[in-house]
């Protein structure tokens, strides 16, 4: 094992943990003769070895007119060790709570042309999982062409997932069936669902898109989507 690297990783220098393992192997030693073994310049030690003392990492000991300076036990860096653990749980505590906080609040992605509609119906692919489901209120009426793009279709194949949808009578009675589809309509004469919007909700978000302008907005909040989920069930369970 590299002890200098070890020594570093627990707060010491490059230099004390030289000094260090010097002292802690060697025994007592002057200041030159450290200076010798560890390569280190006594000017560079003079600055350093009166902090190791403060630290608690060497003792300096007076043997008449000479100075020895002695390694302190290695249960120094045990309790070194223990106060970075602290240090750690506090500080990744912090930061979890710092991303909590981030994450929970909603954030707006705004995305125009039909570019725009075909990467919002891919971000519903990459992220509703495996044989998951999202959910659609759909009033379209423009035609926008391939609106779904190639990897839409590849990943909803290979994900399997499925499709709650709620559209008008009209044009719900064109759709064909699906098996990985089930879909509510709304009758003609409530004259609610002609104003060319759709509306997708799936994993944390929710994607308004209005045909008629060519233009998206997603919603990425797991408050608003759990909220506007409830809402889409409690609808379509009594259509």
């Amino acid at each position: 094992m590299n002890y200098e690297t070890f020594l570093v990783s627990v707060g010491l220098t490059s230099r004390e943990a030289k000094v260090y393992l010097c002292l802690l192997e060697r025994g007592d030693l002057t200041i030159s003769k450290l200076s010798y073994l560890t390569q280190i310049n006594r000017v560079a030690l003079y600055d350093l070895l009166p902090r190791m003392k403060e630290l608690g990492y060497i003792q300096i000991i007076q043997m008449g007119k000479r100075k020895l300076y002695r390694a302190e036990s290695p249960d120094k860096f045990e309790m070194l060790f223990e106060k970075q653990i602290r240090n750690f749980e506090s500080s990744i505590s912090t930061l979890k709570d710092i991303y909590s906080n981030k994450k929970q609040k909603p954030t707006i992605t705004y995305r125009e042309g039909t570019k725009g509609v075909r990467e919002t119906f891919d971000d519903v692919a990459y992220s509703v999982p495996v044989e998951g489901t999202f959910y659609r209120y759909t009033s379209r009426v423009t035609d926008i062409p391939e609106s779904r793009s190639e990897k839409y279709r590849e990943l909803k194949k290979k994900k399997r997932f499925g499709r709650f949808v709620i559209t008008g009578e009209v044009k719900g009675k064109k759709k064909g069936k699906s098996l990985d589809r089930e879909m509510r309509l709304i009758p003609s004469k409530t004259d609610l669902f002609e104003d060319d919007v759709s509306l997708l909700i799936y994993e944390d978000k929710v994607a308004f898109i209005d045909y008629e302008h060519n233009l998206t907005f997603t919603i990425s909040s797991p408050k608003i989507a759990r909220f506007q989920k409830k809402l889409f069930m409690l609808l379509f369970k009594r259509l």
